[in-house]
């Protein structure tokens, strides 16, 4: 299997316990992704994993410039 590059964020980058946070995923071709969401504490503990389809995202030209 040929592991493309994914790129991504969740956001808010911190949430209190019961909190809901949103994956924003990117890959070329849309293809479907392995994703796992740990609590990272004085233990790591897995909290969610399953499979997602990240979306064809291409980064807009001057991206850096523009935001």
């Amino acid at each position: 299997m040929a592991y493309d590059t994914v790129f991504g964020y969740c956001w808010p980058q911190t949430i209190g316990p019961g909190g809901e946070l949103d994956l924003h995923l990117s890959s070329a071709g849309g293809r479907t992704v392995a994703v796992e969401v740990a609590r990272v504490g004085a233990a790591r503990e897995v909290v969610w994993s399953g499979d997602v389809v990240a979306g064809d995202h291409p980064v807009p030209a001057r991206a850096y410039e523009l935001g």
